[in-house]
């Protein structure tokens, strides 16, 4: 049977943009002109390793209810340093950014890790968290030109390393990086990505499932769907039940300069697939990832 030409770039269009979706619960099709939201990313290796803003995108894009993302990734870096370069000319250039998410150093800046690393499950390694108040003071500056700026804001806590879990006695290093956020969220009255409960709710149920890549420390694919589940659930307010398990985008690639912070750059040359999961587990990271925003909402807490 020889399928119409519209029919093939639909499939195409659908496949670049937002992967392969599982049908959603709502049928209907949008009938009005999208809404389209610019989210600038601020923030190190934890946004950077599989393109989050992409994948972010991705789902997005897939879904014809909701509005349209479209992402800006800030050279990686400390929040403090952020405020000394390109991220900050993005804020101030007179761009409407709708969001801004905001993720420092996962231990501070400042902070101390043994020279080896050993990698789950020895979790024998000590980390001592970096300097809260840098932090701190950095966030507040962000915050307050974001407002400028018409932007709201969304703090990107590093999710637990895989060596051990944030809660325990072992390592409460990770309790102590969420106690800062929290704190500072409230000061300032702005959302905390429930990133850390996301991980562990799906280390609780997903046992097969390694949302780390092969340091323990970055996300994997699966990591990173997770994350950007959660950021796109509580930009949009909307159920990432149905979302694309197979998400197209543009990869980070490498470049040979002197300066570290530069050598990480979008490749908008390519599009490639950033994340591939099977049909099951991306509903089950759905279901996770919409339960962890919903009950954060519900405690009222930021």
């Amino acid at each position: 049977m020889r399928r119409s030409p519209n029919l093939v770039f639909s499939l195409f269009t659908v496949l670049l943009l937002g992967g392969l979706a599982v049908p959603r619960p709502a049928t209907a099709q949008a009938s009005h002109e999208r809404e389209v939201l610019n989210v600038l990313f601020v923030g190190n290796s934890q946004l950077w390793s599989n393109n989050l803003g992409d994948i972010v995108a991705g789902i997005a894009a897939a879904d014809p209810l909701g509005p349209i993302i479209v992402p800006k990734m800030g050279l990686a870096g400390d929040l403090k340093g952020h405020l000394e370069g390109q991220s900050r000319q993005l804020v101030e250039d007179g761009t409407e950014w709708d969001y801004v998410i905001l993720q420092e150093l996962a231990l501070f800046p400042g902070n101390v890790e043994p020279e080896h690393v050993n990698i789950w499950p020895l979790p024998e390694r000590e980390f001592v968290i970096g300097d809260v108040e840098v932090f701190h003071k950095a966030t507040r500056t962000w915050v307050e030109l974001n407002r400028a700026a018409g932007a709201k804001t969304i703090m990107f806590p590093s999710p637990p390393r895989q060596l051990a879990r944030f809660d325990t006695d072992e390592v409460p290093v990770w309790k102590e990086i969420m106690d800062a956020h929290l704190s500072i969220a409230r000061e300032l009255d702005v959302d905390v990505a429930p990133i850390q409960e996301a991980f562990e709710e799906t280390r609780q149920r997903l046992i097969s499932v390694n949302m780390f890549m092969y340091d323990g420390s970055h996300p994997s694919a699966e990591g990173s769907y997770v994350e950007a589940l959660v950021i796109y659930s509580m930009i949009t307010g909307r159920d990432p039940a149905g979302a694309p398990a197979l998400v197209y985008g543009r990869p980070i690639s490498y470049r040979a300069v002197s300066d570290e912070m530069q050598r990480r750059v979008v490749n908008d040359d390519l599009q490639v697939p950033l994340v591939d999961l099977p049909i099951a587990t991306a509903m089950e990271l759905q279901r996770i990832a919409w339960h962890v925003v919903v009950n954060r909402e519900r405690a009222g807490s930021n």
